[in-house]
């Protein structure tokens, strides 16, 4: 593969997996990918988003501007790095101030101020402990790296220099330090210091002793330029701990020492040696709160159910420092402590904490779950595998039908083929499959062990690899073998580590199988199957069914799809591409067991999603079962015929349903009568689309509400799916400009051609209740213009005069803009505006402001509230809210959210944003003179509480459901 091939491929991967919030692993992929390939701009920039998403700001800073030397103007990067220091509180006006500003790259060795954690603990603790020493003398920093310490140094020195190898380091510390007049920097060797005989009174040196070859030859050196009262203190990681007990080589270490070790070589040279020890824990602190003229250090060790006083810790140091001399020194420091103002290590150490209790409840949960069904499952009669629960089922109707009668279960007619159900019981129960690879099974072995954690076992001549769950006997492949004879071309939908593909492409039947996974290790399981099985009838490939379009991979006899619609945030739409590459549909699928949401139509339930490691999880962070009677309805509507069902009231703890369907008009041989498809209206559809939100609506009765030729406009805008277009671009024009400004998050339809992403904004409530709400028309701005997917619907409005859309993302800018281009209307225009900190009072007053989408990614959202009021008498907002209010800010109740970075169009612009509650929301309003009009709750909307609401500083009755 190429190389450009290879890193395009990596940084697909790795929008994936930070869109998916798996930071590590997204991190992990960037440094093998630089180390394989090098740095580049993008590589480092995504860095700089792990960084940023995590709140580590001054080290996404850095890799942002290293970003920059390699594109210095992407405007892309610009931003990230203009945002990053405007957080940080970072403004530089001259190229000083930039370079002064600008941090140190972190090597992975030498450290830098921007780092946190337990390395920076370390760190400034021994710098800590040295300044009491330093106070009025002549310091030298050997090995002095960022400059950090040393400045930390001159402080309180009479005067300190740094000496460092790497010239890089030496410029950058020169720079960055350089208010210090007593402070300078100078490059050179440990084994030849730049500096005269007996030139200090102190020389420190830390961690730097490990990193020579020559210690005897750095010592002389110490000795050299230290005056006959100087003090030398060293410090060095003690091998024992630091590499051994943890089976872990530093490979910038060239000769690390065990204590022992260090002590008779300081003793070689000079005659006092005192000792210390380092070691980052837990403790529990008490300090007098009163000023005291002498502080006083008492230390207590808790061991087992006794505390103890004045002993050392039962641990060993894991870094040792020394104070050397040749005269007596009185020590200035004793026992110390160093601790943050933000207390970072204690807080995450408490926050791991409640996410590791959280994870064992719901292992234990899961355990429970799992042994009760075990239990069941083995006390369960055996069914006969010539009796199956199935029914024909064409609609609702049907299937109610069905229930009310109780029907037993069918036998399976003759008709079907004796010969052909022993073929499907012996593929089915298959256990052992024959070995056609070339490999020793010592390698095998090797081969599974190296790819992972299995889930599924597999024996190949007798031989059992990977997990536990072998599939033998499996009801859902014997339901699809039984239901489907033609055999043909099967697509499979989610072929996990093919263990259903191997038993598909046993059947004579079945010309070929293309398995489908979401995750690339599970497709590197499924080849490794496809090697030892030796079988040219399966291949793999890697698909994000979220997103991708599975047509490019052609059309098929059969879909096959076994336990991977449940795991899709959007299912319908899953479906839809079906309907388009195959004519019938095998799908196992668990289903809701009550109703708790409803998104565009399709009632179900919301459950947690999956992390990108584990296999059986999903890839989004939250997926939608549908209820059995919205699966039929989607499937009647992509033109799918039930032809057989089989229910399991409880697999895994839920129920599942495995369907057979056909867009055939042949019934299955168990079918007593044929019903068509149901058919779907267009008032159902409508309806559909709002379902739930329609329960709640109460709309004004003033005077225009009962404007039915009015309600017909707004109901033909909002449904309205296809644009004409009004522009001399050519259709590869505009299917170019829009992959050139993607990937898009919305779907456009112009003159029946669609372009863009896969979110289609028709039937969109929110547009609706402006629409309804707010009859007067006249001049709109539409802050948080997104795409232009609402504008563009906006200005179909006869009485919509203008809109005018502000967004925060110049890309969405120009997304807009083509938009705009393409519609040819001239009632739009899109500007840049940051909500944040810009006064859109600049824009002028307007009729009405329409305000979707925005309020809940601002750290401020009354500030925004407070400039519209300025603008406008008229307000349309939709927004999340908080739940509770577990936290107070500027007097209102909430809670803070976690934003992503610019590059995720559906992001704030700041790191954290803060949702209020709706009680504090409306009190902001009224406090800016708006009064609520109209209101409309949603419960769950994409699995938060969201409110449309219509105010306004003019007299209207209330409408708020």
């Amino acid at each position: 593969m190429p190389a450009t091939e290879q890193i395009q491929n990596s940084i697909t991967a790795i929008e994936n997996l930070i869109g998916m919030e798996l930071l590590d692993q997204a991190e992990k992929l960037c440094l093998t990918t630089i180390q394989s390939q090098g740095e580049n701009a993008q590589l480092l920039n995504y860095l700089g988003v792990i960084e940023h998403r995590r709140g580590n700001l001054s080290k996404a800073l850095s890799r942002f501007e290293k970003a920059e030397d390699y594109a210095p103007n992407n405007p892309e990067l610009l931003r990230n790095a203009e945002i990053t220091r405007n957080e940080l509180g970072i403004a530089p006006q001259t190229a000083d101030d930039i370079a002064v500003s600008k941090p140190m790259g972190f090597t992975g060795e030498r450290y830098v101020p921007e780092l946190t954690g337990q390395i920076a603990y370390e760190h400034y603790h021994r710098y800590a402990f040295a300044r009491e020493y330093a106070k009025g003398n002549t310091v030298l920093d050997i090995a002095s790296g960022e400059g950090y310490g040393t400045a930390l140094l001159a402080q309180v020195a009479g005067s300190v220099l740094g000496v460092d190898i790497s010239s890089e380091a030496v410029k950058h510390s020169s720079t960055r330090y350089s208010r210090l007049s007593n402070l300078e920097f100078r490059q050179g060797r440990c084994e030849d210091i730049p500096a005269a005989d007996g030139s200090f009174d102190l020389l420190v040196s830390f961690e730097t002793i490990e990193h020579i070859e020559n210690q005897e030859a750095f010592l002389s050196e110490v000795t050299r330029v230290l005056n006959k009262d100087g003090l030398f203190i060293v410090s060095s990681p003690n091998k024992k701990v630091y590499t051994d007990e943890k089976n872990y080589k530093n490979p910038y270490h060239l000769k690390e020492l065990y204590k022992d070790q260090l002590n008779n070589l300081l003793h070689r040279y000079f005659a006092n040696v005192h000792l210390f020890g380092q070691r980052l824990t837990f403790s529990s602190h008490i300090w007098p709160l009163e000023k005291t003229s002498s502080t006083t250090f008492a230390h207590y060790t808790r061991s087992n159910a006794e505390v103890n006083r004045g002993v050392d810790p039962p641990f060993e140091d894991e870094y040792t420092l020394a104070v050397c001399s040749n005269h007596n020194v009185r020590m200035q420091s004793g026992a110390s402590l160093l601790t943050s103002d933000k207390d970072e290590m204690y807080q995450d150490f408490t926050n791991r904490g409640a996410v590791i209790e959280r994870l064992d409840n719901e292992l234990a949960q899961a355990r429970a779950r799992w042994i009760a069904n075990a239990i069941q499952v083995q006390s369960a009669p055996k069914p006969s595998p010539h009796m199956l629960e199935v029914y024909a089922i064409s609609s609702i109707e049907d299937y109610r039908t069905f229930v009310s009668e109780n029907r037993p279960t069918a036998e399976l007619p003759s008709a079907q083929g004796v010969d052909c159900q022993k073929s499907v019981e012996r593929i089915v129960s298959m256990e052992d499959f024959p070995l056609r690879a070339t490999l020793p099974e010592s390698d095998i072995r090797q081969a599974f062990a190296s790819l992972g954690s299995w889930y599924t076992g597999f024996k190949f001549n007798g031989h059992l690899y990977g997990g536990h769950n072998a599939y033998t006997n499996d009801p859902r492949l014997e339901d699809f073998l039984t239901w489907y004879k033609e055999g043909g071309d099967i697509l499979e939908l989610g072929s996990f580590e093919a263990s259903h593909t191997l038993r598909l492409v046993q059947s004579p039947q079945v010309r070929s199988v293309l398995g489908l996974e979401g995750r690339d290790y599970l497709l590197t399981r499924s080849k490794l199957i496809k090697l030892l099985s030796g079988s040219d009838k399966m291949n793999f490939a890697q698909c994000n069914f979220e997103r991708d379009d599975i047509s490019s991979f052609g059309r098929f006899n059969v879909v096959f799809c076994s336990g991977l619609l449940y795991l899709l945030s959007k299912p319908w739409e899953l479906i839809e591409k079906v309907a388009a590459v195959s004519d019938n549909l095998f799908l196992s699928t668990h289903i809701a067991n009550s109703v708790n949401a409803s998104v565009l139509g399709h009632d179900g339930e919301f459950h947690p999603g999956g992390a990108y490691q584990d296999p059986l999880g999903a890839l989004t962070t939250q997926s939608f079962w549908l209820t059995f009677e919205s699966l039929v309805k989607t499937l009647a509507e992509n033109g799918f015929k039930i032809v057989n069902v089989r229910h399991f009231n409880d697999w895994g703890g839920y129920q599942l349903v495995d369907l057979f369907c056909s867009k055939v008009t042949a019934t299955s041989a168990l079918s007593r009568r044929e019903q068509p498809a149901p058919e779907v209206r267009e008032e159902e559809h409508i309806a559909g689309v709002e379902k739930e939100a329609r329960r709640h609506i109460e709309y004004s009765t003033q005077g225009a509400a009962r404007d039915e030729d009015y309600l017909r406009l707004v109901e033909e805008i909002v449904m309205k799916e296809n644009f004409s277009i009004d522009t001399s671009l050519s259709e590869s024009q505009i299917s170019d400009s829009f992959k050139e400004l993607g990937p898009w998050r919305t779907k456009f339809t112009f003159n029946g051609k669609h372009y863009g992403g896969e979110s289609s904004y028709a039937g969109d409530p929110r547009v609706r209740d402006f629409f309804t709400w707010f009859r007067k028309g006249g001049a709109v701005l539409e802050i948080g213009s997104f795409e232009g997917s609402h504008t563009l619907r906006l200005v179909q409005n006869p009485r919509i005069e203008s809109v005018l859309g502000l967004e925060g993302r110049d890309y969405l800018v120009r997304r807009s803009k083509l938009i705009k281009s393409i519609s040819g209307s001239d009632k739009m225009n899109f500007v840049q505006c940051d909500f944040e900190t810009e006064d859109i009072s600049s824009y002028g007053e307007f009729d009405a402001v329409f305000c979707s989408g925005l309020l809940y990614h601002l750290s401020k959202p009354w500030e925004l509230i407070e400039k519209i009021t300025a603008i406008t008498d008229n307000l349309f907002l939709s927004t999340h809210y908080a739940k509770t209010g577990s936290i107070s800010l500027h007097d209102l109740e909430g809670e803070y959210y976690h934003e992503g970075p610019f590059e995720d169009p559906l992001s704030g612009l700041t790191p954290q944003s803060f949702w209020p509650t709706y009680d504090s929301l409306t009190r902001v309003l009224e406090n800016n003179g708006f009064r609520v009009i109209n209101a409309r709750h949603f419960d769950n909307w994409g699995g938060h509480k969201l409110a449309n609401i219509f105010c306004s500083k003019e007299n209207h009755s209330t409408s708020v459901s």
